[in-house]
């Protein structure tokens, strides 16, 4: 029970004590700091305030040499293509990409299944030409694999890569290191 008092006695004046601390820096200490270095004394020494050095230098630039020297960049611009907001890395999926792929007169089934078929996670190949195997979403497949409920079947199974077949179109699955 002493030992729980005396922790209490010391927690308190800590916290006193960082409490003072704490409202001297705020308000009476704040005004004693400087930067300037200290007057010269004796005499001979002037009263003006020492100003302090800047660390900036001015350099001359020749705008029109700058201005010369632009290059143009061709640049083409493709309707309807990358949208710049989407990231460059990681999984991403694209509407106008899965109707691309299969052309005009897309039905919505369609449109879905190749939505399906972008989403599945590609997460391991284990190749051999004689039998290769591939795990997508947690189900191990070999080339035929009809994926039950959708009309999505694996067409191909390569070394980096699982090709699957949706309707008349190919998707590409492509193993990602991580």
């Amino acid at each position: 029970m002493n030992n729980d008092k005396t922790k209490s006695a010391v927690l308190i004046v800590m916290m006193l004590v960082l409490a003072g601390v704490v409202y001297w820096q705020f308000t009476k200490g704040a005004g004693d700091v400087s930067l300037a270095p200290p007057p010269a004394s004796g005499e001979g020494s002037s009263a003006a305030p020492v100003q302090p050095q800047s660390q900036l230098r001015e350099v001359e630039v020749d705008l029109d040499r700058l201005v010369e020297d632009i290059q143009e960049v061709g640049f083409e611009y493709i309707p309807g293509g990358r949208n710049p907001m989407t990231p460059l890395v990681g999984r991403v999926y694209f509407a106008s990409r899965a109707a691309a792929e299969l052309g005009e007169g897309v039905t919505m089934e369609a449109y879905e299944l190749l939505s399906i078929a972008q989403r599945m996670e590609l997460t391991g190949i284990l190749w051999s030409a004689q039998d290769p195997v591939a795990v997508i979403d947690n189900v191990v497949v070999r080339p035929g694999h009809q994926f039950p409920g959708v009309n999505i079947r694996v067409h191909q199974i390569q070394p980096g890569s699982v090709t699957l077949e949706v309707e008349d179109s190919l998707i590409e699955l492509t193993l990602e290191e991580r």
